[in-house]
């Protein structure tokens, strides 16, 4: 478990050194982490 936490925390830090901004977007964040609305798509 701690292993999956640790990746997805390295797969943050990837997305947040490629992006322009000064911080990741909610929407960017749960397209890295691949987060589902209960509908099946991207939660807004």
């Amino acid at each position: 478990m701690a292993l999956a936490e640790i990746e997805l925390c390295g797969e943050l830090m990837i997305a947040a050194a490629a992006t322009v901004e000064d911080r990741l977007s909610w929407l960017r964040i749960d397209e890295v982490l691949e987060v589902r609305s209960p509908g099946g798509g991207l939660r807004a």
